[in-house]
């Protein structure tokens, strides 16, 4: 009884390891995808841009901080990219679109993790109320 249950537990860890491997060989869930992440350069944006690009993805970071965004770019992997753009001028996103477009021609993925409001209701906001 005991030999069985050794045996079993062995090939138990062997299929583990096996599928660990295939994995690695694998580009993972998000390979080949586009994401930009808006609050990228710390906190949540930074480490959901670090889960994106070990997962494959190809990762534009932005924020309005451009020191803070160079310095985060280099730990996210998978030659990221750290574009400054403040989500409140038009022109900013517009750059930006422009950016992703040149570089990857789609987005696949945004993650909308920045913002700043004025409390007021949205059918009386206007761009200059950010």
């Amino acid at each position: 009884m005991e030999e069985s249950k050794s045996s079993s537990m062995n090939s138990a860890v062997h299929i583990g390891c096996a599928k660990g491997r295939n994995r690695r060989r694998n580009m993972g869930k998000l390979g080949g995808k586009v994401a930009v992440i808006t609050g990228g350069s710390d906190g949540m944006g930074l480490a959901t841009a670090k889960l994106f690009a070990r997962e494959g993805a190809k990762v534009i970071i932005t924020g309005r901080d451009q020191a803070r965004l160079d310095a985060a770019a280099p730990s996210i992997g998978n030659g990221a990219d750290a574009i400054g753009c403040d989500i409140s001028k038009m022109a900013d996103i517009e750059a930006l679109r422009a950016f992703v477009e040149r570089k990857h021609g789609r987005v696949d993925i945004i993650f909308a993790n920045a913002g700043a409001a004025r409390p007021n209701m949205f059918e009386y906001m206007s761009e200059e109320d950010s």
